[in-house]
């Protein structure tokens, strides 16, 4: 299972993130900062890009990024450690 990290962009005042965060968390995604998620998945980028657009308005916007697995952080709640595979243990 890959790790991704999405980040995603309201637009629209008063936009409602909230089906896209209720689809993330049910996923076994975890939310690093604001609008930043992390989530394994074996979907590409594109697909899981397009699993995420059924949850946000059309002129919102949103980056999905597969990543490496090379990770650093600072002072943060959540890191790419704290994101279960699917199905159980973390990776």
């Amino acid at each position: 299972m890959a790790l991704f990290i999405v980040i995603f962009d309201f637009r629209k005042p008063g936009g409602d993130s909230h089906a896209l965060e209720e689809y993330l968390a049910s996923q076994g995604g975890v939310r690093a900062s604001g609008s930043t998620w992390m989530i394994r998945s074996g979907f590409s980028p594109t697909e899981l890009r397009d699993r995420l657009l059924e949850h946000i308005d059309d002129q919102d916007g949103i980056l999905v990024v597969e990543s490496t697995g090379k990770w650093t952080s600072a002072n943060m709640s959540r890191t790419p450690g704290d994101v279960a595979e699917p199905g159980g243990g973390k990776h």
